[in-house]
């Protein structure tokens, strides 16, 4: 028998007999009738069968060998493990048939495969393009290139051929470029007189942009005739590798960005990050200039924190009318409308976090005013909480509501009443949250030079600055348990491996990105912050025996926060070797000796060599100010069937 086998989309690949093995194993299990020396036996007589019924030059089609190990099964007396296989096949029959008719294909590719139908339904009503009459014109296979010819786009420009990290060279005149007259005309993995994969015309263009900007930045060694040049001839193939690496990330389902990459890497949208932090002060023009950004965000598939503090009470004058203020609650309902009519990048309802200080004057009317049914339903809200307000809670005392236009003491309340208030509406309503200002600032590394953080992302997770964006991704922990021998365990070196590739995927994020204002481009580039998060904890844990709520539990999942800061951070400062620290670098508290991260000062939590990466980063400088969030994967767990987050 030749060692191929013919797939049913007509495919010709190698033959695999563990496929044979596992399918087997499987059927046995499910009716606990496992025999590894049976097994072998059955697995033994297939193979047998197969090499004398295909002759060499002869190869078998998939349902040809499933049918051979059926009788195998039947010659074997194993009639309830061939009934169980019997049915394993047509249940398996029914789920093609299925992602056919969603997919509006006649087969199903080695991609589609590997995803469950219920992922596949999500891909098709949000992620996958569409034209104009609502039918798709992608697949999840080619989504999935589409947005890694994306993301391997700044690895060639920071080619050492190609790129100087240290710049100072002479900048080249800028060069006009038909983006759309290349289209589909470069690419990587060159064979014959084409590629395996080609870039569209946003590929390009965004390629174009970046060049650009390095070479406005006396970076770039060439000029962008002789990039393209260089580009057509093939000297950059070698990066196919790296497509590879980025494709292969998300499709063996070990890794996924936030959704915006995957709606818009590779479109006119261009639009990549998931969470922005917008500024609004306290006059007319700011809260509706912040209206209109927020509009702006939501289209293109973000969503929006701000913290409203800075805006005056309700009843406090304005001079300029000679009226009153209407308070930060009234502006707040502005933004939930603007998020109610418009729809995230088309795909989704945009989300925003509202932020107010424990010491503003309306902090009663804020921490109520998600009490009705129907008010600020696209808000998530949280008081934002003061070290000094402990003292007053503990003295049961009057906590002093500040005034933000003049700092007077507008009036005073019972901080058990305002703590009380806090407590009980999270428990009728699921809102407020809290948020800890001494507690995200505890080890800002930005804090010398940029002040206090005092705003979140949509859901709380990511601390920013005004008009800083994160691009957040995840990697999927559940994709490295492993099973041999009857012991299952949780692949350490591939989780180091994956967390140090996806890290690469996310700085690259930020060079391609299509930002949707320019506040947000330059605050976003002085600091570079990325979010690589988990998910699957849940059924990593399940699959490891280990109960979620023991000190075993509390010890793998310590490993696994450890390994993924640390190997994120030292990726980093590869990066930094490579391309370049954040521009803030030299201004935050880095080349000091800070580190961002708590557990760095607690050395009996660790098991990793911390102070060897703390002084690589104070001799080389670190990529990205910030590395790791843990962001909810509402959507993205779907995608590769785990549970979200943590």
């Amino acid at each position: 028998m030749d060692k191929k086998v013919v797939k049913r989309d007509g495919r010709i690949v190698d033959f695999n007999p563990e496929r044979i093995r596992n399918a087997v194993m499987k059927a046995m299990v499910s009716v606990k009738q496992y025999d590894e020396k049976v097994l072998d036996k059955v697995v033994n007589y297939v193979l047998e069968v197969l090499s004398k019924k295909y002759e060499e030059g002869k190869i078998p089609h998939v349902e040809e060998i499933q049918d051979v190990v059926e009788l195998a099964l039947v010659k074997f007396d194993l009639y309830e493990v061939a009934k169980a296989y019997i049915l394993y096949r047509k249940e398996r029959e029914r789920i093609r048939e299925e992602k056919k008719a969603l997919l509006q294909k006649d087969f199903i590719d080695e991609v589609e495969k590997e995803f469950s139908v219920n992922a596949l339904r999500l891909m098709v009503n949000r992620y996958l393009l569409k034209d104009e009459n609502g039918r798709l014109i992608e697949t999840p296979k080619q989504m999935f290139q589409r947005v890694a010819m994306t993301i391997v786009i700044p690895d060639i420009l920071y080619d050492p051929r190609v790129f100087h990290k240290e710049g100072g060279l002479p900048v080249f005149p800028k060069e006009d470029f038909d983006a759309k007259s290349y289209a589909g005309k470069l690419g990587l993995g060159k064979s014959g007189g084409g590629y395996s994969v080609t870039w569209n015309e946003h590929h390009l263009e965004r390629m174009k942009t970046l060049y650009d900007e390095l070479n406005s930045q006396g970076r770039m060694r060439v000029s962008w005739s002789d990039f393209l040049k260089m580009l057509s001839s093939g000297e950059f193939d070698n990066y196919y590798e790296n497509f590879q690496a980025y494709y292969s990330l998300m499709v063996s389902k070990r890794f996924m960005p936030n959704s915006p990459t995957l709606f818009n890497a590779g479109t006119r949208l261009g639009q990549l990050s998931a969470c922005f932090v917008l500024d609004i002060d306290d006059n007319i023009e700011s809260i509706m200039n912040a209206a209109t950004q927020a509009a702006i965000i939501f289209k293109s598939g973000g969503g929006v924190g701000i913290n409203y503090s800075k805006l005056r009470p309700a009843g406090d004058i304005v001079s300029s009318t000679s009226g009153v203020a209407s308070g930060p609650v009234s502006f707040m309902r502005i933004i939930d409308t603007v998020t109610e009519v418009v729809k995230q990048g088309g795909k989704r309802r945009g989300a925003n976090m509202g932020i107010l200080e424990i010491d503003h004057p309306d902090i009663e009317a804020f921490i109520t005013s998600k009490s009705e049914r129907g008010r600020l339903e696209n808000f998530n809200i949280s008081v934002m909480i003061k070290e000094e307000f402990w003292d007053y809670l503990k003295k049961d005392g009057k906590y002093p509501l500040v005034n933000p236009r003049n700092g007077s003491v507008w009036k005073t309340m019972d901080a058990r009443d305002i703590f009380w208030k806090i407590a009980e509406m999270a428990w009728r309503t699921g809102d407020p949250g809290v948020v800890f200002l001494d507690n995200i600032n505890r080890r800002n590394i930005l804090a010398k030079h940029k002040g206090l953080i005092k705003s979140t992302n949509p859901c709380g997770e990511e601390p920013l600055y005004p008009y800083e964006s994160c691009n957040l991704g995840s990697v999927n922990l559940y994709a490295f348990i492993r099973n041999e021998g009857g012991k299952t365990y949780f692949d350490w070196d591939e989780y180091d491996r994956t967390i140090r590739i996806a890290l690469r995927f996310l700085d690259n994020v930020i060079d391609v990105n299509k930002f949707p204002i320019p506040e947000i481009e330059r605050e976003t580039k002085l600091t570079r912050k990325v979010g690589l998060g988990v998910m699957g904890l849940a059924d990593t844990l399940f699959a490891l025996r280990i109960p979620y709520n023991s000190e075993e539990g509390f010890r793998m999942m310590n490993r696994i926060a450890e390994h993924l800061t640390f190997h994120a951070m030292k990726e980093s400062c590869q990066l930094s070797k490579e391309r370049g620290p954040f521009p803030l670098y030299p201004n935050s508290s880095y080349p000091e000796g800070g580190m961002p991260i708590e557990g760095f000062y607690h050395e009996d939590w660790q098991t990793l060599p911390w102070r060897e990466l703390q002084h690589e980063i104070i001799r080389f400088g670190i990529r990205n100010a910030e590395v790791t969030t843990i962001a909810p994967t509402g959507s993205i767990s779907m995608l590769v069937d785990v549970s979200s987050g943590i």
